[in-house]
């Protein structure tokens, strides 16, 4: 065998087993990988190949924070499936153009089958329905914003933010992700066009401060035209009150926007898919298979029950692209993207493997340790500040007397030792809390207990 391809081979195999063993979180500085850098490499000559991948393998074990290490407890960044690195590379190897149909037909179609299997999950009908790949959650945010634009105000396509005769507006929470602004930016609304809602006692968007803000604003002379709720924030593992946004939405003809860009993945469980009721009546969803489905990153979807202002926000024709086949779709021409590699085969393949019940007790397994972890918290006197079936845990301790400053010191101690990667925030309330979230499915309770060991191991600041 080749020995790049014995070496690949061979990591492919080992870094699953040996990354428990690593250090979660390096020790290294800018200049120190800089130097490095410039001593092991000139790229005006060439190198052999096996030299540079064994050279990058060995500073990527040393160099990164590794997400798939089972006591990362950070962002949604998930250890990933075997299935999920092999379509990866096979994406990689075969490098299918999916801009149209005609120049990879099984790839685009492989997409088809996979997000009807989804898109049936999230309640939506594939024949009367419409969904794709994006490069993650904010691509797929985007263009949910692009398409209830168009859907709105049928100038907006040609003529651009400047044709309406008043400001749009939409509404997300205090704890929504934090990409809309950047959206509201580029699409010329302007990020005043997002209206931030206060949350509730639980975290939640307040409905009827939601209400109070889109009689304000109509007031006021603005255009309210979506409401985006959060199924699964990123600081807490919030689920708004979706039927209740739904209600809403439906009395004031406003677009429902469903962010499930994490907590999507529970549509995939039996037990735990009821959290995510009220999804199904949305206008349009995203969903990110790379976070709680445990697919190497990215792999956003968007789904929308209206095909037709998708794709007349991204209908295009020109002379240079192969002519469309009859019965199809080309992607490029119904999406945001133009030139896209194969971004569903990971997920296809990891589904194949794993099965719909496979991925379900994948999930509940997190949400479990989940549940464990609030247990074993609370055992140790400290205070759990969300309340949310997912696997995110936000607490705090009396000994920290709710100062961020302490629990970051905490925090960057454990981080430091190398054996853990937890997080502080301030919650959508203004509470400071630790953040902790299961993010591996190889993750167990004795990751769990080690992990309380270390905290309550930590003097009082």
């Amino acid at each position: 065998m080749d020995p790049s391809h014995a070496w690949l081979l061979e990591e492919m195999l080992s870094f699953p087993k040996d990354v428990a063993g690593l250090q979660v979180a390096p020790n290294v500085g800018p200049e120190e990988i800089r130097k490095h850098l410039h001593q092991q490499f000139d790229l005006e000559s060439g190198m052999e190949l096996p030299v540079a991948l064994q050279e990058v393998g060995s500073m990527m074990r040393r160099w990164i924070t590794h997400v798939t290490h089972p006591r990362y407890f950070g962002n949604f960044n998930p250890s990933v499936t075997e299935a999920g690195v092999m379509g990866e590379a096979l994406a990689g190897l075969y490098n299918p153009q999916l801009a149209v149909w005609s120049h990879a037909p099984v790839a685009v179609e492989i997409e088809k089958f996979t997000l009807d299997f989804l898109m049936r999950r999230v309640g939506f009908d594939p024949d009367h329905a419409t969904a794709h790949f994006t490069s993650g959650g904010a691509e797929a945010n985007h263009t949910a914003i692009v398409t209830a634009l168009t859907q709105c105000f049928p100038e907006y396509g040609d003529q651009g933010i400047a044709s309406l005769e008043k400001q749009p507006r939409m509404y997300v929470s205090a704890g929504a992700h934090d990409s809309y602004h950047k959206i509201a930016h580029a699409t010329g609304m302007g990020r005043d066009a997002v209206r931030v809602v206060p949350t509730d006692e639980y975290l939640q968007m307040d409905i009827n401060a939601l209400r109070q803000a889109i009689r304000e604003d109509r007031a006021n002379g603005y255009m309210p035209f979506l409401v985006v709720a959060t199924a699964g924030t990123t600081s807490a593992g919030v689920v708004d009150p979706l039927k209740h946004v739904v209600a809403i939405c439906r009395a004031q003809s406003l677009w429902m926007h469903t962010d499930a860009a994490w907590g999507g993945a529970v549509l995939l469980s039996e037990k735990l898919h009821s959290l995510l009721d009220g999804i199904q009546y949305s206008d349009s969803v995203t969903f990110d298979a790379h976070k709680y489905m445990s697919v190497p990153m990215g792999a956003g979807m968007f789904f929308c029950r209206h095909p037709e202002p998708v794709r007349r926000a991204f209908q295009i024709s020109t002379a240079y692209m192969p002519v469309s086949t009859e019965g199809t779709e080309d992607p490029y021409a119904t999406s945001m993207q133009w030139s896209r590699r194969a971004i569903g085969l990971k997920v296809f393949l990891s589904l194949a493997h794993q099965g719909r019940d496979g991925y379900a007790h994948l999930i509940e397994h997190q949400a479990e340790l989940g549940e464990y972890l609030r247990d074993r918290l609370r055992d140790s006197s400290y205070l759990i500040e969300n309340q949310t079936m997912l696997p995110v845990v936000c607490f705090s301790h009396p000994r920290w007397e709710g100062r961020i400053d302490a629990m970051t010191a905490v925090v960057n101690r454990l981080k430091a030792s190398g054996g853990f990667w937890l997080s502080t925030i301030f919650l959508s309330n203004g509470r400071p809390a630790v953040r902790a979230c299961i993010t591996s499915f190889r993750s167990s309770e004795t990751d769990i207990d080690a992990l309380v060991a270390a905290l309550d191991a930590e003097d009082p600041v």
